[in-house]
């Protein structure tokens, strides 16, 4: 067992729990008050690994640390996880959200998914999990039908890996969320790649605006390559 502690936030790995035939780590986040517990297989083995979503990706402890403090932004909101992965931000989130839906395209990722819902403990209502494909309008249509919620935040870290990605999510964004004016998709990526003139060309095209924040504001020693930005529609 391993235990790494930084400031008030303190993760624990217990290796050598099996999923199938997949090996996972289980992971204890501490942040504060917030407990969140997850299975997650090692990023070291990502080039072994055939789906993405069942790695645990470093742009997601950026924005749960932006979760965590600015907990005001997520209380009694009705909150959608975009590509969520093994679910660290959505967990939480789901500890101030008034209900949340965290969401994947692949159906191995979504057994884990749901896995990891099932491990935690909620103050509130326990998150629901479903399907959904970026820039499928069967999917989004689908996904609509079954939730007929308006949102009014969308999250999403490391969900540009690939510029090929980058205007499917932002045409699923556009489609989901709501025309409120305070409706915004907060996204955290790395960008590794130099993706922000793909992300910029597709803000543009689906009418958003885009804020960059500073993130060493509310996570010391973040990497360098960590960027938050917060997308709202723009406003004649």
């Amino acid at each position: 067992k391993m235990e790494k502690k930084d400031d008030d936030d303190e993760i624990l790995f217990d290796s050598g729990l099996f999923l199938g035939d997949i090996k996972y780590d289980d992971l204890h986040f501490n942040f504060g008050d917030v407990h969140v517990r997850i299975q997650s297989q090692e990023l070291e083995n990502q080039n072994i690994q055939p789906v993405t979503g069942l790695l645990l990706w470093p742009a997601a402890n950026v924005l749960s640390h932006y979760i965590i403090s600015h907990p005001a932004e997520f209380r009694n909101q009705i909150v959608l996880e975009l590509g969520s992965g093994v679910g660290l931000c959505g967990l939480v989130a789901a500890n101030f959200c008034e209900h949340s839906i965290l969401t994947d395209h692949d159906l191995s990722a979504l057994e884990l998914l749901q896995s990891n819902i099932d491990r935690n403990v909620y103050p509130r209502e326990k998150p629901h999990c479903a399907r959904l494909i970026w820039g499928n309008d069967d999917s989004i249509e689908e996904f609509q039908n079954n939730n007929r919620i308006q949102f009014d935040l969308i999250i999403g870290s490391d969900l540009i890996y690939q510029s090929m990605s980058v205007d499917p999510l932002f045409y699923t964004v556009n489609k989901l969320l709501s025309d409120s004016p305070d409706a915004r998709f907060i996204l955290s990526f790395y960008d590794r790649n130099n993706h922000l003139p793909h992300v910029l060309r597709a803000v543009e095209k689906y009418n958003f605006e885009g804020t960059k924040l500073v993130v060493s504001d509310f996570l010391k020693d973040a990497p360098s390559l960590s960027q938050l930005m917060i997308f709202k529609r723009k406003r004649i």
